[in-house]
């Protein structure tokens, strides 16, 4: 794997990109904005991959907002000094860390618990998505 800049190489080139065009079309009450930081760590992945990670999780947000609201993309370098549990162990050290909020009604929680699932899904697809060539 390679070592990219996160926010230079993919945010900007999918907040400048056809698909972000097309979601914008569909939500033109939604606004995304992005609180990027300067300095931050590289990261190690596929620049196809995060690409898509960055789109689906600005579409998730966006339809997730009933009417009109905000959806911010952001970036901050974080120190993990001591190892944390969760889905997955994250080790002590440097983290690059992605954020996407939105001011959607949030998760309920008894979904919040099974959003790790493999084909775990509550939202419907919309149609005019594939239609148009903008499918995830």
């Amino acid at each position: 794997m390679a070592i990219y800049s996160i926010e230079t190489e993919k945010i900007g080139d999918y907040l400048n990109s056809p698909e972000f065009n097309k979601l914008e079309q569909y939500h033109p009450a939604i606004t995304v904005a992005a609180d990027l930081d300067p300095d931050l760590l590289n990261i190690s992945g596929s620049l196809v991959n995060i690409r898509k990670v960055v789109m689906n999780l600005v579409s998730n947000a966006s339809e997730s907002i009933e009417g009109g609201g905000n959806v911010t993309i952001s970036t901050v370098n974080r120190n993990v000094d001591k190892p944390l549990g969760g889905y997955d162990s994250i080790k002590s050290g440097e983290y690059a860390v992605l954020s996407v909020s939105d001011e959607g009604s949030g998760i309920a929680s008894d979904d919040l618990e099974r959003i790790f699932e493999p084909f775990y899904a509550k939202k419907v697809m919309r149609q005019e998505r594939y239609r148009f060539g903008a499918g995830f």
